[in-house]
């Protein structure tokens, strides 16, 4: 699965508005040419739906990896993630992602009703953390085998 990030803008509350309304046209146009291969924004009537640049590379990662012959998915990242959400975006299990909260290698609120969320910023500073230190044991390696071709 590829995943493509682009830099969130905070919407304002006329733009959020303007962006629900695309969303429902879209996924009405969406749902009624699921039979055919495929249509045109225009086609579909809906040449007046102004899309965000975020949403063109979204939509241009989709056709990249369609035409490798993968299926995409889009997955949403939210600020809060559930214990689930986390594990996909680190692609380790749920119940390894739920170890490293139990043992404090990464941080977590807890909601009203028990649940964990964790903050999508914590998540990836973990993963900033682990890749450091992949790095450097490859590197300790590297000087290992470099000392023993030297004896």
């Amino acid at each position: 699965m590829a995943t493509t990030r682009a830099s969130a803008q905070r919407t304002d509350a006329s733009d959020a508005e303007r962006l629900r309304a695309h969303a429902q046209r879209l996924a009405a146009a969406a749902s009624s040419s699921r039979s055919r291969s495929g249509s045109t924004i225009a086609a579909l009537g809906l040449d007046d739906v102004v899309l965000p640049p975020a949403v063109l590379e979204a939509a241009a990662e989709v056709l990249r990896e369609q035409a490798r012959g993968r299926e995409p998915e889009i997955v949403v990242v939210r600020e809060s993630l559930s214990t689930q959400q986390a594990a996909d975006l680190l692609g380790v299990s749920r119940p390894h992602l739920t170890m490293l909260l139990d043992r404090d290698r990464i941080p977590y609120q807890t909601t009203v009703g028990g649940h964990r969320r964790i903050r999508r910023a914590d998540l990836e500073e973990y993963r900033e953390r682990q890749e450091l230190a992949h790095a450097a044991m490859r590197e300790s390696m590297s000087s290992a085998e470099e000392i023993a071709d030297d004896e």
